[in-house]
């Protein structure tokens, strides 16, 4: 079985790959940054009742959702953390169900513990993040 995405045009036309890459890009209509993240961003403005389909699930989005903003893969209780970029951002206020909007009014910025590591190069002391316990980041919503 052939690849639709390599034929012997695609000598001539290498463009073609890239074009129906970005097509592919485009009809996307989330993203899910790393995958322990357990909210996904729109990546164009979603319909209140759209139903989406990510990991074989089906999430059926209880708002509006903006471009660029998160939504819940699951319910969210009170306490519950909020994961992106692989590591927490937030720890949940208020509920959230499956499919919800997630905001500043249902979401408090929250981070994992930060550890600093030092590095000496050339007589100069520089100050690195360890990245694999958290991110200087703010959640904002």
């Amino acid at each position: 079985m052939q690849n639709s995405l390599s034929t012997e045009s695609d000598l001539y036309f290498p463009e073609k790959k890239f074009i129906l890459l970005l097509i592919l890009i485009m009809e996307k209509q989330y993203l899910q940054i790393d995958p322990a993240d357990n909210v996904l961003v729109a990546l164009q403005n979603l319909e209140k009742g759209a139903e989406i389909l990510h990991d074989g699930n089906i999430i059926h989005l209880e708002e509006e959702i903006p471009a660029k903003h998160k939504f819940a893969i699951h319910p969210f209780e009170p306490g519950d953390e909020v994961k992106m970029y692989g590591v927490l951002v937030g720890k949940v206020v208020k509920s959230i169900p499956k499919g919800g909007l997630l905001t500043t009014e249902n979401i408090q910025h929250d981070a994992s513990s930060l550890r600093i590591e030092a590095l000496s190069i050339s007589g100069m002391l520089q100050i690195f993040p360890n990245t694999t316990t958290g991110l200087l980041r703010d959640f904002t919503g």
